[in-house]
């Protein structure tokens, strides 16, 4: 039976996979099966993502992977699913064969264990006995980050809605049982009171009947701590997919629309994203169970001696509540956008604050922060004078209604005192559950405007990477790039950028780009690096477009390192700086090659100097580094990516002549296809 599959079916491995598990709607494009299983992965919808298979790590990898693809020389393995100690492949012909998971993890670490096998017989050949399991441990531990596979795990898209993702986590599920758990709640707390009042309104209240009262209310007892555990978990589960999706929303905006915006509405936006999570999940529940409750009076009114009235009653308090529900979420609504307001505008202040101190006149530094403060005060006034309105108004305006259609029945004297004391438990349970809506009404008013906040950031999570896609086709031999027509505009301009750009790079080619400022030369580089996609022409890169590489496929082949301000030096060690665009941790090769590119930039003294060398903290709260030694940094961050085109974007600008003739000299030496932009 054919196990491994071989590469040229790479799609048709993924389709199935996908179809399996319900991942995707549509399926692989068999054109890019050959190039890259993300890209593979991307054209059906679904995410590939790589995972290091580390010696001391292969039955946690395996246990955790499903559904995954391993690599296995030249072809591939499809994990389907793990059941228990087993795991269950789909062979070549599309049957499943389940395999014990100890088999599989052995065949990985068979080459790390035959290789050092020799020398670990001659140490331990005088132990006489558990030979094995020290042998084993050994290795391991010599052994243990060595690295003996390839796994790409194999999930649903992050572009997927966000019901998708929720569906997909286990927070409908926990959802529904918290559902039948509050009902079941209910349902017992009704039938408890129902069994003594009924004993005490016939005269019987005897033994049996207080013993079964007891049990029910003995009954809710494991009923209400079930329903606190489920809730936990429903809120965990939503709160990670909201802030999965949010994130990775964050990191798809267009890099116009955050300059536009500016840092201090991203924080804002940071700060109600964490309120909608807060607020929706202490506003929501007290919400949901309150129409829980309300469902349950209704049925419980339907039967006492109000009847139908009541119900009608209940009805129409629930249509003002919402009336003024909706009145309520203006007023919050026009208080949260000042609020941001002044949080944005505090912090784009805070970042000019210098320039402020030096440029702008002193009498008029807090005229606009003093306007804004009123408006802020006056809307803060109007919501606090309308919250009485939901938190006291919404239970007791309930009671005098109810009391007001209980009153015929007991003018007329018709109704029996059993159906009396229905009605009173209906309304009693109707205004609890009044209580807690309007004690969640405001948290949910406030994660509803919230999300209005965050909205930008889920709908820029669901927008295609690619605008469009063609057929890949090969370029000429040596041919690292081949634009033609290429195109660009940004969305709040008339006239393009970029029209009609067309030209090639090819392997060993040195090219200077320059032009006048705004004249696109910052704009070309980061079509050229993928991180902005043409709107016109077609562009290959090693003879291949952008949907058919995919986002990793290209940056891996092509890296920019932007203009100065664009560019940033984290705040963690410089090795990791250097190496961000590799794996991590860095094996000993990468902290080899980052130390002699920087010696050959002329970092060595500035490594020297560091108390802690590549391990230095930098950054804003580290070691600071000059304008220059930051250019040199942003040039090595990316010659050790050791992509085939290497564009550098004004990052010589900060050198002294005999520093930049040996960085110019490094990068020309390293770079296998270069491009530099410079002002003439």
């Amino acid at each position: 039976m054919p196990l491994l599959w071989p590469s040229n079916r790479l799609g048709e491995a993924i389709a199935f996979v996908a179809r399996a598990h319900g991942l995707a709607d549509r399926e692989a494009e068999s054109s890019v099966a050959s190039v890259d299983i993300e890209a593979v992965a991307e054209s059906a919808g679904i995410e590939a993502e790589k995972v290091r298979m580390l010696y001391r790590d292969v039955d946690a990898v395996l246990a955790a992977s499903a559904p995954a693809l391993i690599r296995v020389e030249d072809g591939f393995l499809v994990l389907l699913r793990n059941c228990g100690r087993t795991s269950v492949f789909v062979s070549a012909d599309l049957s499943e064969v389940r395999i014990e998971r100890s088999v599989v993890s052995s065949l990985f670490r068979e080459a790390v264990e035959t290789s050092r096998s020799a020398a670990l017989d001659r140490l331990l050949e005088t132990v006489q006995s558990g030979r094995e399991e020290l042998r084993r441990r050994l290795i391991a531990e010599r052994f243990g980050e060595e690295e003996v596979g390839e796994c790409w795990l194999i999930r649903r898209s992050l572009r997927a809605s966000f019901w998708r993702h929720l569906a997909d986590s286990a927070a409908m599920t926990y959802a529904f049982a918290l559902t039948a758990t509050h009902v079941a709640r209910y349902v017992i707390f009704v039938l408890a009171w129902a069994v003594i009042g009924r004993a005490a309104l016939e005269g019987k209240p005897d033994g049996a009947w207080l013993v079964a009262w007891m049990l029910l209310l003995l009954l809710l007892i494991p009923i209400h701590y079930v329903a606190s555990t489920l809730q936990g978990l429903v809120a965990l589960a939503c709160g990670f997919v909201l802030r999965q999706r949010l994130l990775y929303g964050s990191l798809r905006l267009d890099p116009e629309q955050l300059r536009t915006d500016g840092a201090g509405r991203h924080l804002a936006r940071v700060f109600e994203g964490d309120a909608v999570e807060v607020l929706g999940r202490s506003g929501g529940f007290l919400a949901f169970f309150a129409l829980i409750e309300l469902t349950i009076a209704a049925f419980v009114l339907a039967g006492g001696a109000g009847g139908i009235l009541h119900v009608v009653l209940l009805a129409g308090w629930i249509l003002v509540i919402t009336v003024m529900t909706i009145a309520f979420h203006r007023r919050y609504d026009n208080w949260s956008s000042q609020r941001l307001s002044l949080t944005g505008d505090l912090v784009e202040r805070m970042v000019g604050h210098r320039t402020r101190l030096v440029q702008e006149p002193p009498e008029l530094w807090h005229d606009d922060e003093d306007r804004q403060l009123e408006g802020y005060i006056d809307s803060s006034l109007r919501l606090d004078r309308s919250l009485p309105w939901i938190t006291a108004v919404i239970p007791r305006g309930w009671i005098a209604l109810a009391l007001l259609g209980l009153a015929p029945s007991i003018l007329n004297g018709q109704k029996t005192p059993a159906a009396l004391a229905i009605s009173l438990g209906g309304i009693v349970l109707a205004q609890q559950a009044m209580k807690r809506l309007a004690t969640g009404l405001p948290d949910v008013i406030g994660a509803l405007s919230a999300w209005k906040k965050v909205a930008p950031l889920s709908r820029a999570a669901s927008q295609p990477r690619d605008r469009h896609a063609v057929i890949a086709s090969r370029a000429g031999e040596g041919t690292v790039v081949d634009a033609k027509g290429i195109g660009f505009r940004y969305g709040n301009r008339a006239e393009p950028v970029l029209r009609g750009c067309s030209f090639s790079v090819r392997t060993g080619e040195r090219i200077v780009l320059a032009g006048s400022s705004g004249s696109g030369k910052s704009t070309l580089a980061s079509i050229l690096s993928g991180a902005r996609l043409p709107d016109a022409g077609l562009l290959l890169l090693d003879g291949f477009d952008h949907a058919s590489l995919g986002s990793a496929g290209w940056r891996r082949r092509a890296v920019l390192a932007p203009q100065f301000h664009e560019n940033h030096v984290l705040s963690e060690s410089f090795a990791f700086n250097l190496l961000m665009g590799r794996s991590w941790p860095p094996q000993p090769e990468d902290w080899r090659d980052a130390e002699e590119l920087c010696e050959e930039l002329g970092l060595g003294d500035l490594l020297a100097q560091m108390p802690a060398g590549l391990s230095q903290m930098v950054g804003e709260t580290g070691w600071r580094l000059s304008h220059g030694e930051q250019s040199r940094l942003f040039i090595a961050r990316a010659l050790l990516q050791n992509a085939e085109l290497v564009v550098l974007d004004e990052s010589f600008a900060a050198l002294d002549p005999a520093t930049l003739q040996r960085a110019i000299d490094c990068v020309v030496r390293r770079a296998p296809a270069l491009v530099v932009i410079a002002h003439p």
